[in-house]
């Protein structure tokens, strides 16, 4: 279970959806899980109206949920508060905890937090992902490995197999349950290279299964020397 977020704000306020850092993939036997370890940051856009008359302090408040796991997982909640000062935009770089915020954004996925358009098929039982990045950069495909963000799209424990070509990546994935119907979207991580800037963030439009040879069906043969498996990629 990923970490859930509900916030409470201020009229007028909105916030964004977690913009996720670079995941790992833990393999464990017969199955596999997506996951953060060690310290763990997650950056939001908190966007105020363009007035606040008459107010010297704003209270956000979160309710966290998560999972945690060692030997065995377990839930964890909580609800938390902030409230911050009304300061002009001359203070605004000057925050609490700078590393800790520089660390978080190091680790997010590149092009800041733009999503990076994508295709998603079924392909001959397979989930196949078709992505064209925003650079001409030749991709490695045994460090290419695409984390979703929606849980039951692609099954966790089954390797994943990618090709590449500058500027475009492709990747067959075992899909969680082959009977289930894709969502219209689905978005997620795609990691790129072994750094944590080398990731991206994708939003996979889902489209019809299309014959082999037409344009946006997958290139990808069953057996062919340029796929390679790949268990993490992180």
């Amino acid at each position: 279970m990923a970490p859930r977020i509900q916030w409470t704000a201020p009229e007028g306020f909105s916030v964004s959806a977690i913009h996720w850092p670079q995941p790992h993939h833990l393999k464990t036997p017969g199955s596999g899980h997506y996951i953060y370890d060690d310290e763990l940051v997650l950056l939001v856009d908190v966007t105020p109206p363009t007035q606040l008359p008459g107010l010297r302090t704003v209270s956000l408040m979160a309710s966290v949920q998560w999972l945690a796991c060692r030997d065995v997982c377990v839930r964890g909640e909580s609800k938390d508060s902030l409230t911050l000062p009304v300061a002009g935009a001359d203070t605004a770089e000057s925050l609490q905890h700078p590393r800790l915020f520089k660390r978080a954004r190091e680790r997010c996925p590149r092009a800041g937090h733009r999503l990076v358009p994508a295709a998603l098929e079924r392909w001959d039982g397979e989930l196949v992902l078709i992505v064209r990045l925003p650079d001409e950069s030749i991709v490695d495909p045994n460090k290419v490995y695409f984390f979703p963000e929606e849980e039951d799209i692609v099954d966790p424990g089954a390797a994943q197999f990618a090709t590449g070509s500058p500027g475009r990546v492709e990747i067959r994935m075992q899909p969680s349950d082959p009977l289930r119907p894709l969502p219209d979207f689905v978005r997620g991580v795609l990691v790129t290279g072994p750094a944590a800037g080398d990731s991206w963030n994708i939003a996979a439009r889902s489209v019809p299964k299309l014959p082999q040879g037409t344009e946006g069906g997958s290139s990808i043969p069953k057996n062919s020397s340029e796929t390679r498996p790949v268990d993490s990629g992180a």
